[in-house]
């Protein structure tokens, strides 16, 4: 048989031609805003997998025809079948996912489907595209029932842990009357998450059940890659964010276990064959990023805006962190986002620029108060500033950086701080041969200025942030296999040969900054009596690092 006769066929076994005419109307004329769900009278052969997997099948080899064989949607026509009835059909098996597994598959078929049919030559005279339809298609990526599942019983799980410690610090009278409400409590936050999550009721799935419905969204996956390679979003920019925001949480859900993925070989590889949607994921908002689907500055801005919770590692969508440790699923997937966007910085170059920026800053104005979080989040922030290729770039965000450091909140001043250490602990930053630097863009690169920032927040009014630069500056101070760092710090130290006013930013007025060598022991003999514990403990210590240096020119 031909491939003509093979595809009608297939498209004829799910009886579409039944279906009213009068439905088909209705669903358009709402702009598939609202749909009425179709019954096993109206088309019981559409309800049946064989026959979605027979279309997907047959569609799927009109990829490759040429122009001169006849097209998809006129072979459609001449057997009587509408593309328009195909879409609303479509459209309806995707409305109605999650209800039972057999629609969840079927959901996933017609998604694959209808991203199958936009990649065939003629679809975009059909009109085929339509952004309700392709913003509730992606949205079946996310919307899996394996791992919404996993995601209310973590929540339900999480709830039952804190519940429990409430209870158990009340007293015996109040202990009843607490379990009641506490169950009742348990019952509206889980309503809550179902109806958060899905507009429609939970599924109690089989493993086998969850493996075959992750292959079928898999090939979903693939079929939105090849869609987005081919089809430009250029004009369609809420149907883009949809996309890029449901690529985040596929990716964030199904994560990859290697931290350090290598995204020149994940991204750049010819073959589509990957079996895990996080890398599928990947691949496709690095498609995004390209300028077929628009201004590129502005695709990578989405692209980061859309990463920020990731890096941040934040547990659910009310922009809070977890209630202990990090989960060593959230870090991992940080770094991999990280990584992905040192990528997408190298290739997009220019348009990258202020994007990257961004999202450094914002980085540093929404991490978390908590100590294992804000050091996490320093070590990444460190890697997504070594990702800046362009040195005046780096040298304008580490300017940045320190009137960062001078903010009036201590959560901010606390984490420059942190990002300072990590700096400091790395090789300097050699200059490109091919840039030209003002003088003070030099500076910003040395270690000098990395080390008056830390210097100038050992007199901070907070005690907290006194005993952390005081801790960076004697951590700096024992970096022994830091030559040219160990070089700076003796030359703050000894007053023979230290002169910290010799390059000093004509911009730059910090008050609080140690102005000459001959200053700074005496300022942290004086933390050494500080009115906090932290602060003395932390001054010893730098104390006792600075005398390690030299012992023949330190003078009591």
């Amino acid at each position: 048989m031909s491939v003509s006769s093979v595809t009608l066929e297939a498209y004829l076994s799910l009886g579409i031609g039944e279906i009213p005419s009068d439905w088909v109307t209705q669903v358009w004329s709402d702009n598939f805003c609202e749909t009425v769900p179709l019954s096993g009278e109206d088309g019981g052969d559409l309800f049946k997998e064989e026959n979605w997997r027979a279309v997907v099948s047959a569609t799927a080899k009109w990829l490759h025809r040429s122009e001169g064989e006849g097209q998809l949607y006129t072979v459609l026509a001449e057997g009587g079948i509408a593309y328009k009835s195909v879409i609303a059909v479509i459209f309806s098996m995707v409305d109605k996912m999650k209800e039972t597994f057999n629609d969840t598959c079927l959901a996933t078929l017609a998604a694959n489907l209808y991203l199958l049919l936009l990649q065939i030559p003629g679809s975009g005279g059909f009109k085929v595209f339509h952004p309700m339809v392709f913003q509730r298609v992606i949205e079946s990526l996310h919307l899996n029932p394996e791992y919404e599942k996993s995601i209310a019983q973590q929540q339900q799980r999480k709830k039952q842990q804190e519940q429990s410690k409430k209870t158990t610090k009340g007293k015996r009278k109040r202990r009843a009357a607490a379990a009641a409400s506490l169950v009742e409590e348990e019952s509206m936050d889980t309503e809550e998450i179902s109806h958060s999550q899905s507009t429609t009721k939970d599924l109690s799935l089989s493993e086998q059940e969850q493996v075959h419905v992750h292959k079928l969204t898999v090939e979903a996956a693939k079929a939105s890659l090849l869609c987005l390679e081919k089809m430009s979003l250029r004009d369609e920019e809420l149907s883009r964010q949809q996309a890029v925001s449901v690529l985040v949480k596929m990716i964030a859900c199904d994560m990859c276990p290697e931290a350090d993925l290598d995204f020149i070989s994940v991204i750049e590889s010819p073959r589509v064959n990957e079996n895990r949607l996080s890398l599928l994921g990947w691949r496709c908002l690095h498609v995004l990023c390209q300028p077929f689907h628009g201004d590129r500055e502005r695709l990578i801005a989405e692209v980061f805006r859309q990463l920020l919770p990731v890096i941040l590692m934040l547990t659910d969508e009310s922009s809070k962190v977890g209630p202990g440790i990090i989960p060593p699923a959230l870090a991992t997937v940080a770094h991999q986002a990280v990584r992905f966007v040192g990528y997408i910085v190298r290739q997009g170059k220019e348009h990258a620029h202020q994007p990257m920026r961004a999202l450094v800053q914002h980085v540093c104005f929404n991490t978390s108060d908590k100590a294992e979080y804000r050091n996490r989040l320093a070590k990444l922030t460190t890697l997504l500033l070594g990702y800046v290729c362009e040195d005046s770039l780096y040298a304008s965000m580490l300017h940045w950086l320190y009137k960062f450091s001078r903010n009036t909140k201590v959560s901010f001043r606390l984490f420059a701080l942190d990002v300072i250490s990590q700096l400091m602990s790395l090789s300097l930053r050699e200059v490109n041969d091919g840039e030209e630097l003002t003088g003070d863009q030099l500076y910003f690169l040395s270690y000098q200025f990395l080390l008056r920032m830390v210097l100038s927040r050992c007199s901070d009014r907070s005690a907290v942030v006194r005993a952390r630069a005081l801790t960076s500056l004697s951590s700096a101070a024992g970096s022994t296999d830091n030559v040219k760092l160990i070089g700076v710090v003796k030359e703050l130290v000894l007053p023979r040969s230290a002169n910290f006013e010799q390059q000093t930013p004509e911009d730059d007025k910090c008050e609080e900054a140690i102005s000459h060598a001959e200053l700074m022991l005496p300022m942290i003999r004086r933390r050494t009596s500080d009115d906090k514990v932290i602060v003395r403990k932390a001054a010893i210590q730098a104390l006792e690092a600075l005398v390690r240096l030299d012992l023949n020119h330190i003078r009591k």
